[in-house]
């Protein structure tokens, strides 16, 4: 059996105060969901179904605060309504 020591020293790490905190640099939405509001729609040019991007987006928000969407296609592309 190997029984392994820990030795705690209290003077291996400096804690520093009022140090700014680096800013996250966050790539913008490829689809407006911040912007849009009840009723609002926007059309994509392709096919693929926003629903993915949408579930990714709304995990970062509270539960009373995600919204949700409907869509049809139209001529070559895809709108998308929201409607919560």
């Amino acid at each position: 059996m190997c029984v392994y020591l820990f030795r705690r020293v209290n003077n291996m790490v400096k804690v520093e105060k009022n140090i700014k905190q680096p800013s996250h640099k966050t790539r913008p939405y490829k689809y407006p969901w911040d912007t849009l509001k009840v009723g609002d729609s926007f059309l994509m040019k392709n096919q693929h179904s926003p629903y993915s991007m949408l579930v990714a987006y709304n995990k970062k928000l509270p539960t009373e605060k995600r919204i949700q969407i409907t869509t049809r296609f139209e001529g070559k592309g895809r709108r998308v309504w929201r409607i919560k």
